[in-house]
């Protein structure tokens, strides 16, 4: 029967179960997709993100900076500061004002003067660095107690303000756990419902599939995807009948060779299909004249199975495209 019919009509028929059994094939892959995602959401590998709030600081009282142990003082100041020049006059201011006591003339008077002087020297030169040594010191110390002030002063404010802070926090994480909640919940559900409407839109196709094959034009050894693919590409691509076709074929090395093929492209031959959805309405006007002028009534009735083919391929295609879109968005989610 399928030598009654003509070729385009053929091609269109093959074309259109080729197209079935590739919406089942990519059908399985997104379901199988969905199923893990939503295995993983529920496992917590694909679950949507805490927006977890930050969580204040408790306040640490400050230290006191080790410059504020010891309040300087202008002696030790100035011992620090000129150690050695202190030498001088600690030891020999001393001796040379006991010499001129002792000693009225001779060597040693002279040289208790020459000790005094340089006692005296010596002690000015410490009075000035200490007096520079002194006066850095009291900066210090004095910038380390300002310091000190305003860092006591921050952690009363903060200590105050502190369970304000840590009450608005848990309540931010309150709120932000419950968003988590429901868009993990809302995207379960979607997920849930999208994994349905896979399974229906299965059992759709797999019916539309088998109504196509139920045109007894296709033998039922090559009714599957394989089969099907060899058939409409070596018809497509000579000039061969469909018996010679038939004749020619090898399934398990088709089989071998088309594996790879299909689950490479599969998806991608819907997308052009639905993107050309403009071919099913001139091949539905091609089955339809020819059935509208065949006077073999059998062959008409071919022409009608294969018009209803046509017309369901068309729409399943459209609302794949929905779904499938759907299902990309809360599948990146």
């Amino acid at each position: 029967m399928s030598q009654e019919i003509s070729r385009d009509a053929l091609l269109i028929y093959l074309n259109n179960v080729r197209m079935l059994e590739t919406m089942i094939a990519e059908n399985q892959k997104m379901s199988k997709k969905l199923e893990n995602k939503y295995a993983d959401v529920i496992t917590g590998d694909s679950r949507p993100d805490i927006p977890e709030p930050k969580e204040p600081h408790r306040p640490m009282e400050p230290i006191e900076s080790m410059t504020l142990a010891f309040k300087p003082k202008f002696f030790n100041e100035m011992l620090m500061a000129s150690t050695k020049i202190a030498i001088g006059w600690i030891l020999l201011l001393p001796l040379g004002i006991l010499g001129l006591f002792v000693f009225h003339d001779g060597f040693f008077h002279s040289m208790s003067i020459l000790y005094f002087i340089v006692g005296i020297i010596t002690l000015i030169i410490s009075l000035v660095k200490g007096i520079s040594a002194y006066r850095e010191a009291m900066e210090a110390y004095e910038t380390a107690q300002n310091n000190y002030g305003r860092e006591l002063a921050e952690y009363e404010q903060e200590k105050e303000a502190y369970p304000r802070k840590q009450a608005e926090y848990m309540e931010a994480r309150r709120k932000a756990l419950n968003e988590f909640h429901e868009k993990a919940t809302q995207k379960l559900q979607e997920l849930r419902h999208l994994s349905h409407a896979a399974k229906n839109e299965a059992n759709s196709l797999k019916a539309d599939l088998q109504d196509a094959y139920n045109a007894n034009i296709i033998p039922i050894q090559f009714r599957n995807i394989e089969g099907v693919y060899y058939l409409y590409d070596y018809l497509s691509t000579s000039n061969e009948s469909l018996t010679s076709a038939l004749m020619q074929a090898n399934l398990e090395a088709i089989k071998q060779k088309l594996d790879n093929m299909i689950a490479l492209q599969g998806a991608m031959i819907i997308q052009q299909a639905q993107a050309n959805q403009a071919i099913f309405e001139q091949n539905q006007q091609i089955l339809e004249t020819a059935q509208s002028i065949e006077n073999n009534t059998a062959v008409a009735a071919q022409y009608a199975k294969i018009s209803a083919v046509n017309s369901a391929v068309s729409l399943r295609l459209q609302e794949q495209q929905l779904a499938y879109q759907k299902a990309d968005f809360w599948l990146n989610l």
